[in-house]
């Protein structure tokens, strides 16, 4: 694919993935956790299905097993489907990849890079100043404070779970192994919550909307975005796409926003932009491992 082409992708496909979830479960006749194990599924074997068997030569390692990470990543998936219905596109979009991008700059931050260290920290401030602009707005009572919080911890679940790309490279068996877990995760959590309930709803556009997600916009766009060595198409992807989904939460959803919400959302959005631009210009990868020991 080319530059251009694995950008649009890339948007097209993380955009997608609040604004098809938001569809598939704002008429509560879809279940969320049946949606999130179904879209954690696909996603599984859509990693099974393209990846290559060969490994890399690089692998990585974060600071948690194979089992937290999934246990992240499954988490996120999950609080985001409970608390979307509740919420708008545009605020879950600035809330959800505001607090990622503000807890992600906390876990990454290194004494190697005190430029960087300083504008990413201005940029979690803006971020965090836009914020709490929203939970002052007489609007914010029109919203589930329960959805509120659950958007932000599938934030900082995602931050914790996602990878530094400026720091590491990954493995497709390590990835694979990921996402297999995650299913595996996801399917206990499902039938945990699921079984004190006598009934799931579920409808056949709920469903394909799962598959769809699962494979284009979680499977899919994590086995373009993780391999991409351009470093522009990595670091704006994200900005792209909460502007697209802002841009059809207020189009197409006709949500209504006051002038005060537009400012709130513009500092996080500027905050958001300052990191992006602040972000390493270079990858560093690790020493070859061997594939037996990646965990």
């Amino acid at each position: 694919m080319t530059t251009v082409s694995t950008f649009v992708f890339l948007i097209l496909t993380y955009s997608s993935n609040l604004i098809l979830t938001k569809l598939a479960l704002q008429t509560g006749e879809m279940d969320p956790c049946l949606f999130s194990f179904m879209k954690v599924a696909a996603a599984a074997f859509i990693m099974l299905a393209v990846l290559p068997n060969a490994v890399t030569q690089f692998s990585y390692r974060n600071n948690f097993s194979l089992l937290t990470t999934s246990l992240l990543f499954v988490s996120s998936i999950f609080t985001l489907s409970i608390a979307l219905p509740d919420l708008g596109l545009v605020i879950s979009s600035l809330l959800l990849y505001g607090s990622s991008i503000v807890f992600r700059v906390l876990f990454n931050i290194s004494p190697k890079n005190i430029m960087t260290n300083l504008a990413s920290t201005f940029s979690i401030i803006i971020i965090s100043i836009g914020a709490g602009m929203f939970f002052e707005l007489p609007s914010i009572a029109n919203y589930n404070h329960s959805s509120l919080v659950l958007i932000i911890f599938s934030g900082v679940s995602f931050a914790l779970f996602s990878p530094d790309k400026s720091q590491i490279k990954l493995s497709y068996q390590w990835l694979r192994r990921l996402f297999m877990m995650s299913a595996i995760v996801g399917f206990i959590l499902f039938f945990s919550i699921v079984v004190k309930s006598s009934y799931v709803a579920f409808n056949i556009d709920g469903i394909i909307y799962a598959i769809v997600t699962g494979t284009f916009s979680t499977g899919m766009f994590y086995c373009l975005w993780l391999f991409t060595e351009n470093k522009f198409v990595s670091h704006m992807t994200g900005l792209f796409s909460v502007i697209i989904v802002i841009l059809w939460g207020v189009l197409v959803s006709a949500e209504s926003i006051s002038t005060s919400e537009v400012s709130a959302g513009t500092l996080i959005i500027l905050g958001i932009l300052i990191h992006t631009l602040a972000s390493p210009t270079t990858y560093t990868s690790p020493p070859e491992v061997n594939s037996d020991t990646t965990s």
